[in-house]
């Protein structure tokens, strides 16, 4: 049983980042850079919607139905998707697609979208960027949970917590980023929120500080998700404009994974640095590990404004 459990899950995570992937590709092929941003924030926005609901149920329904049926249930809710894909119309770039079997197809699909992507100048600093951006939010995220509990927050405060206010924080913080990009571009709506993401980590210093107080608990959790769905919407709009119609799939996958790499096992020492410093010291140095990604920002900002025509670089400000 545990084989099948877990063969399960790989085929679901496998599948569920191939349709990210694909959502998204689609997203920037359909769009123009002027659009990305907004782009970006109606996505989020769905998806956080779409987590909400499938949250609620998997949490409310098994209490009355068996977990056999509560899973169809949300399994049903993939048809939604299915059933849009038949009104979706094709992108312009991808009307053009090579449709070439084998060692064509593979140039095409593969080698050709990273050869373009190298061709930008100060590809591996995007590539960091990409990595460090988030890195210290990352880092904070996943020692979340055990730092709540071991501020003697139970199970159903945080539930009540993460589930309402900081889940409303986290759609108003998108459609805010989507508001912050159109109207200052996304380097200025970058910066912007990778300062405000960085310093809303000492909100869970003061929570450190006072403990198990759940009116500080709401304040941190609230205003720190905002901030990190405004940096996201930011971030993500920028790793779209990056990617070259016709190749977003294969360019995108690349930015995203190295986006992952930074959540995931880049982040791994939580645990072990939590314990060496202690909480308070913890969520200062979270917001210190913000500095490798925005000074990498302001270089390729600088560098993009270089390069750029003056109306141009007036309207990516």
């Amino acid at each position: 049983m545990i084989r099948w459990t877990a063969g399960a899950a790989v085929l679901v995570a496998f599948w569920s980042a191939t349709q990210d992937i694909v959502i998204d590709a689609y997203r920037i092929e359909l769009l123009n850079d002027e659009e990305q941003g907004a782009g970006s924030a109606t996505t989020q926005l769905g998806y956080r919607i779409a987590l909400w609901v499938v949250d609620a149920v998997a949490l409310l329904l098994p209490a009355f139905l068996p977990w056999s049926f509560v899973l169809t249930i949300i399994a049903l809710f993939g048809f939604v998707g299915i059933a849009t894909t038949f009104h979706a119309h094709e992108p312009h770039s991808a009307k053009h697609a090579v449709t070439a079997g084998g060692g064509s197809w593979f140039r095409e699909a593969v080698i050709r979208p990273f050869a373009e992507f190298i061709a930008h100048k100060g590809w591996v600093l995007i590539l960091l960027f990409a990595l460090f951006y988030k890195y210290g939010d990352a880092l904070g995220g996943t020692m979340a949970r055990p730092f709540y509990l071991q501020m003697g927050f139970s199970g159903p405060e945080i539930f009540a917590v993460t589930k309402s206010f900081g889940a409303a924080s986290v759609l108003l913080g998108g459609l805010a980023g989507g508001v912050l990009v159109a109207r200052y571009g996304l380097f200025k709506a970058l910066f912007i929120a990778g300062v405000l993401q960085a310093v809303t980590n000492l909100l869970f210093s003061w929570q450190a500080q006072v403990g198990h107080d759940i009116v500080v608990l709401t304040l941190a959790i609230s205003i720190d998700n905002f901030t990190n769905a405004l940096g996201g919407v930011a971030f993500i709009g920028y790793l779209s404009s990056l990617c070259t119609a016709g190749m977003a799939g294969t360019q995108y996958a690349l930015l995203t994974s190295l986006m992952a790499a930074g959540r995931t096992w880049m982040a791994a020492g939580g645990g072990w640095l939590a314990g060496q410093t202690g909480w308070t010291t913890f969520w200062a140095l979270t917001t210190l590990l913000a500095i490798p990604g925005l000074l990498l920002l302001l270089w390729l900002w600088r560098a993009t404004q270089k390069e750029t025509p003056p109306s141009r670089a007036k309207e990516g400000q």
